[in-house]
């Protein structure tokens, strides 16, 4: 047998599995036993009137990898045309955490979420709330850090 040929022998050997791109993507977790879902706890966020915030949903395990679907007060959140106004829908972390952005928080986005982990082995949720503060702290801050500003400027 030639170098060549045993060179060509390796190419045609199984390589399923073994690094590559493709398979990583498909099963981040790995060669992990199976498991059902289980997500860290949600962290509930302040935010003021106009700002923008995220809630967070992170696997802690799971394999295969979960589908999230995201609540408010216990209806769910479309994605489509009936989606909550100012929001969108971010995976990250090779589909390990689901966020939920808010552009400009308003008094529609004030409320409980839920994020729900889904797989063929069970499901489990984490809940956080979204409390919306109105502006007037935010605004006097504004307003002296405005004034400190031009008086330092004259």
């Amino acid at each position: 047998m030639s170098e060549l040929n045993g060179k060509e022998g390796k190419r045609g050997e199984n390589t399923k599995g073994t690094g590559n791109k493709r398979n990583k993507k498909k099963n981040p977790t790995g060669d992990s036993p199976q498991a059902e879902p289980k997500l860290k706890e949600m962290k509930s966020v302040e935010v003021f009137e106009g700002r923008k915030t995220l809630l967070k949903c992170e696997l802690g395990a799971g394999n295969p990898l979960p589908k999230f679907k995201w609540y408010k007060d216990g209806v769910v959140i479309a994605s489509g045309k009936n989606k909550l106004k100012d929001t969108k829908f971010k995976k990250k972390k090779e589909g390990k955490v689901s966020e939920l952005h808010f552009t400009k928080a308003t008094d529609v986005h004030a409320g409980s979420y839920t994020c729900e982990a889904i797989n063929n082995l069970g499901k489990t949720n984490t809940i956080g709330n979204l409390t919306l503060l109105h502006g007037k702290t935010h605004d006097v801050t504004r307003q002296l850090n405005r004034k400190t500003v031009s008086s330092n400027s004259l």
